[in-house]
């Protein structure tokens, strides 16, 4: 991209590309709030990238879309798949007298 990202040093417009980058395939402030973990480890593999060489916008997105897919913001809460009752049983005030 530029001759100082070249020599190691990484310009304010990189990092603006990069962004845009990690924006595009869905890491934005969604994707940190919920699970920063997995954003952190994405933007250390995007600067990895650059590091190593790619500084096309065009190939990073692949690259980082190869290792880590499109990520989307409408994730489901997790559920238990029974109800409480359902794998506990009734409370006693609710089961049916024995005869």
């Amino acid at each position: 991209m530029s001759s100082g990202s070249k020599a190691g040093h990484i310009t304010s417009n990189d990092l603006k590309m990069l962004d845009a980058v990690m924006a595009s395939i869905g890491f934005n402030e969604f994707a940190l709030r919920d699970d920063k973990r997995l954003y952190e480890a994405a933007a250390l593999q995007l600067m990895n990238f650059f590091r190593s060489g790619m500084t096309s916008p065009d190939v990073l997105k692949t690259e980082m879309l190869f290792n880590y897919g499109m990520q989307k913001h409408q994730r489901l809460l997790p559920q238990t798949p029974l109800p409480r009752y359902a794998t506990q049983g009734l409370p006693p005030a609710r089961r049916a007298p024995h005869s």
